[in-house]
């Protein structure tokens, strides 16, 4: 009698010592890095999210940019016309959209995404930077991004009790993009959520720029660059106020820019947009964007 509960209290021992394994341990990650710029003569430490990709016979690694605020994944003409596991595939049938069709990679991802639009003379000819990641990697999947330790998955399900772990709200998908109501100043505005650039976390109209800077304004700047072929000019200055998703604080404040950039304003105006928000504000947190049921969310 004593032999047998000698051996329970071990094996109790032995089963309250044991690491259980955390819903975020049994997630697979896949990696992403950020780059730095000069970007209009300043520096720029995480100007834009890039991943690690290879294609279908080449174990050459290349990388694409991770962009949120487009809704296709595709590959730029000039570099990919270099490869010749991919140029033999481009098919240049409609002569105002090439494709291509093959197998990528992300990281150790398999894309989902079977056949990729080709911007046309796009890109350096000797660059690495092959294409951008866009949302239709992600339809009806669960995209999480830990800005902390630059990693993301993407998954079918999550548990149950992990998911609670977060500050969901409903978003708007219009094409596959993910449209914020986010709380500044105590108002609700709508913002499109991009990771394709930090240059300027929070781009809005400059009366709503004036209005989150106040009349006071700190840490001054001015972005004069382009935005796929745009000339945008961009002042910015300390923003005044926190960002709520929800009711949880955004851990990171940044800067707010304003443009009184006409292509800029008319993209705002026809997705009834106030601005686009970016990575910078979400460099402390963990987010969490269910594609298939419309819900974004910051981890407590």
């Amino acid at each position: 009698m004593k032999k047998i509960t000698f051996t329970l209290l071990i094996c109790i021992s032995i089963l309250s010592c044991k690491k259980i394994d955390s819903p975020e341990n049994q997630i697979s990650w896949q990696s992403f890095y950020f780059k730095s710029d000069i970007i209009a003569g300043k520096y720029v430490e995480k100007y834009a999210m890039f991943v690690p990709v290879t294609i279908e016979n080449d174990t050459t690694k290349f990388e694409m940019q991770f962009d949120t605020g487009a809704n296709m994944t595709e590959f730029y003409e000039n570099p990919i016309r270099q490869i010749n596991s991919i140029a033999s595939k481009i098919d240049t049938f409609n002569a105002n959209q090439y494709s291509a069709a093959l197998e990528l990679k992300i990281d150790h991802l398999n894309s989902q995404v079977k056949a990729f639009p080709i911007r046309k003379n796009w890109g350096g000819k000797k660059s690495k930077l092959i294409g951008t990641i866009g949302t239709n990697e992600f339809k009806n999947k669960i995209l999480i991004i830990n800005y902390p330790k630059q990693k993301f998955a993407v998954l079918d399900s999550i548990n149950s009790n992990y998911i609670k772990k977060f500050e969901l709200i409903d978003f708007e998908d219009t094409e596959g993009q993910t449209y914020l109501r986010l709380k500044i100043a105590n108002k609700i505005y709508n913002f499109l959520f991009d990771t394709g650039t930090s240059t300027t976390p929070l781009i809005t109209n400059m009366q709503l720029y004036e209005k989150f800077t106040g009349n006071h304004k700190e840490d001054i700047d001015t972005i004069r660059a382009k935005s796929w072929g745009v000339d945008v000019i961009a002042p910015g200055a300390k923003n005044n106020y926190p960002i709520s998703v929800g009711n949880i604080k955004l851990k990171a404040n940044q800067r707010v820019y304003g443009t009184d950039s006409e292509h800029t304003l008319d993209f705002f105006k026809a997705n009834n947009l106030d601005g686009l928000i970016s990575n910078p504000y979400f460099f402390k947190d963990i987010i969490l964007i269910d594609f298939r049921n419309k819900k974004f969310g910051v981890k407590k």
